[in-house]
């Protein structure tokens, strides 16, 4: 089971969408946080599948935070079904065994 801490986050989509542009400083901060996400992901053999700015979450500390693994597939398996529960700022993932 895959557990996410309680989040109250924006999307980088919304951001984007209300700002209209991002500083070039504060974009490669995010961008380097979502690739050591992926980077650690990749190392337990996990590949995400679904990257978009409504799956990074900006958090109160303006930390970007990868979420939206429900598409996410584990290499060498068949494709897992992950099953979520979500509410408006909370999200778990359950992923069968």
């Amino acid at each position: 089971m895959l557990k996410f801490r309680y989040a109250d986050n924006r999307s980088l989509n919304l951001i984007i969408r209300e700002h209209r542009e991002l500083l070039e400083k504060t974009a490669c901060i995010w961008t380097f946080q979502i690739a050591l996400a992926l980077q650690y992901l990749h190392s337990a053999g996990i590949v995400h599948r679904n990257v978009k700015c409504s799956n990074i979450l900006i958090n109160k500390n303006y930390e970007a935070i990868l979420s939206g693994l429900s598409s996410a597939k584990i290499v060498g398996s068949d494709l897992i079904t992950f099953h979520s529960k979500t509410s408006k700022n909370y999200r778990a993932t359950y992923a069968p065994y």
